[in-house]
């Protein structure tokens, strides 16, 4: 927001982010099987990888494109 570069694909990873750690969250509370855990801590792990290098290339682009 502070970069004006949100937009919905930002928005869409930032909402599957919030569902793999709820799932995280309730294998953790529930079953607590370490393999599904696992799974969702690095799906979660890699949504937030995606979401910090798709808001790198978009303020590198916007950067490149105002100067």
């Amino acid at each position: 927001m502070v970069n004006q570069q949100a937009d919905l694909a930002l928005e869409v990873l930032a909402w599957a982010y919030v569902a793999a750690r709820v799932a995280h969250s309730f294998i953790h509370l529930g079953s607590n099987e370490v393999v599904p855990r696992m799974l969702a801590y690095f799906s979660s792990w890699a949504v937030l990888a995606a979401m910090w290098l798709y808001l790198a290339v978009r303020v590198a682009t916007a950067a490149r494109s105002a100067g």
